[in-house]
């Protein structure tokens, strides 16, 4: 009995719409109406018996059987649906209508189910592609100004002799700033460092500073737009209380042997140059492999056009956006902020947003067919190594992160992602370099 199914049958109605009959064999049903009597029984007041245990003739004098069955039927018919819709491997995209054909006593359950589902792929070309040759070259003025860099990220500062601000030099300062005549406690503080010129700390305010000696205060007066997405200051003036502590100058190292081993241990400046170079070479790769994927999924979408149900896109658009939105929230912004900091309107910004949506369900759709005509599979090891890397940034929740995605709701999502990767490497390695 417990080998028992439902029987299917799809019929294809419209345009990505299906029709599937369901019947449920009454041996099946009939365990969703004994657990309908059960919770009935758990409800019902009876003088002389306890909720509970109420006999099924009791039951049915007092609600009848029709009421059973529709009990029955609204604790289980979701059940149903969905296997209806594995059994049937048809992919909705939306709310499904159901519409009950036979509700009988001792007979089977029978319904039927209209969906909207996922547009079928019908895979014309998906290999060799053709893709542009390109070498990953490294220049020696690439070189020098990494190791450019390096040598700023290991400077030091001393005291400037000069002892007079100029432009590019370092200060440290007390700052205090002050939002209509009251001051803001949680941006002001002590001894700040910052670089006159650079326009990190105050803008073009910045130059202001220059001719500045230790002991000097001074007085910046920022102005911000009204449209600012930090609603706080949007509109208004601050004025930027600065008084100047210290003048420093940076000192950069010299490029040598000693350089060499004290920014990464290495023996000599020539080992230096060529890990740089190979570094940069494979930076350089892996940038023309992103791009030669961006390339396939394009060609693939032009080979493999799909006609995408409005509300698949409406749907996947407003995910998109809420999501955005949360994390607008999250700095203390809105949509409406943004949208007037980027100069948009709300209607162009929706239109760019359906058409990520269109584009990424497409991409999706083609990736999942020739995953599956390729019986292309993602391991578990695998799965557990990118769970695991996931789950590093989580710092003391990581455990929780690596279960979420090992035997939580994120396990399923996980390995679609990854298959869809593995899928992309697998059209690039058959792809054609000409």
């Amino acid at each position: 009995m417990n080998n028992i199914k439902i029987k299917t049958l799809v019929e294809k109605i419209e345009k990505n719409k299906v029709k599937i009959e369901v019947e449920v064999p009454y041996d099946l049903f009939k365990k969703d109406i004994e657990q309908a009597y059960k919770k009935i029984s758990k409800s019902l007041k009876i003088p002389g018996f306890r909720k509970g245990n109420i006999p099924k003739k009791i039951i049915d004098a007092r609600v009848g059987q029709d009421y059973i069955l529709k009990e029955a039927l609204e604790e289980s018919v979701l059940k149903y649906y969905l296997q209806a819709v594995s059994q049937s491997k048809v992919k909705p995209v939306v709310k499904p209508e159901i519409k009950v054909e036979q509700l009988e006593k001792e007979k089977a359950l029978k319904f039927t189910v209209k969906v909207l589902v996922e547009p079928e792929v019908l895979l014309k070309k998906y290999k060799g592609i053709k893709l542009e040759k390109k070498i990953a070259r490294v220049g020696e003025k690439e070189v020098k100004s990494q190791l450019e860099g390096l040598r700023n990220q290991f400077a030091r500062l001393e005291e400037d002799e000069n002892q007079v601000v100029k432009k590019d030099s370092y200060i440290v300062a007390d700052i205090d700033y002050y939002l209509d005549n009251t001051l803001v406690k949680e941006n002001s503080g002590t001894d700040y460092l910052l670089q006159v010129g650079s326009g990190a700390s105050f803008g073009d305010k910045e130059k202001e500073l220059i001719g500045m000696r230790i002991g000097d205060k001074k007085i910046l007066e920022m102005s911000y737009p009204e449209n600012h997405l930090n609603k706080k200051i949007a509109g208004k003036k601050i004025k930027c209380h600065v008084k100047l502590k210290a003048i420093k100058k940076k000192l950069l190292p010299e490029v040598n042997d000693e350089f060499a081993k004290t920014v990464g241990g290495f023996n000599n400046l020539d080992e230096l140059n060529k890990y740089i170079k190979n570094e940069t070479k494979k930076k350089k790769q892996e940038d023309i492999k992103s791009l030669r994927k961006i390339k396939i999924l394009e060609e693939l979408i032009k080979y493999n056009p799909i006609d995408i149900p409005p509300i698949m896109i409406e749907n996947r658009s407003k995910e998109l956006i809420d999501s955005f939105k949360q994390n607008l929230e999250k700095q203390e912004s809105s949509l409406d902020d943004f949208l007037k900091m980027t100069n948009q309107d709300k209607k162009s910004f929706e239109k760019n947003y359906k058409k990520r949506a269109e584009l990424e369900i497409s991409n999706n759709l083609i990736l999942d067919k020739v995953s599956g005509k390729e019986n292309i599979k993602v391991s578990d090891e695998t799965l557990k190594s990118e769970a695991k890397r996931i789950a590093s940034y989580a710092g003391d929740k990581k455990d929780d992160v690596y279960n979420y995605y090992i035997k939580g709701m994120g396990y399923y999502d996980l390995k679609l992602e990854l298959r869809r990767r593995k899928t992309l490497d697998f059209l690039l390695d058959n792809a054609k370099i000409v």
